[in-house]
Formats: structure tokens, C-alpha cells, sequence
């Protein structure tokens, strides 16, 4: 017996929904990774924009 198949199962309707929004994400990230190494930015602005999102929650008054 193969042993070495692929199952897939049925995605459920939220699971499509995911990936979409996954890949929305990839290619929103990517857009803005190119534009701002365009304009000279070092580093990754998407982990920047995450760190700066995250520090504003940590910081924010209560």
C-alpha cells in the first residue's frame, strides 16, 4: 500500500475565507515592502508597522 498520498480534505467555507485573507495580506505586505525600499527605506516596514501597533496597545492609557 502507498502510504506517500495526499489526503486534502474539504475546505470549509471560513478556512476559504482565511486563505483569501492570508493571501491579501502577502500581497498588501509586499506592495508596501516595494514602495518604501523604493523611497529608500531600510529594513522591514512591516515588522516596523507591527512593533509601532503593538507599543501603541502596551502603552496606550487605560
Amino acid at each position: 500500500m502507498n502510504t506517500d498520498s495526499l489526503i486534502l480534505l474539504p475546505a470549509s467555507e471560513a478556512t476559504g475565507k482565511f486563505y483569501k485573507k492570508e493571501d491579501d495580506f502577502i500581497r498588501v505586505s509586499n506592495k508596501i515592502r516595494k514602495a518604501w525600499s523604493a523611497m529608500g527605506y531600510e529594513g522591514d516596514p512591516i515588522i516596523d508597522l507591527a512593533a509601532a501597533i503593538q507599543g501603541m496597545y502596551l502603552w496606550a492609557p487605560e
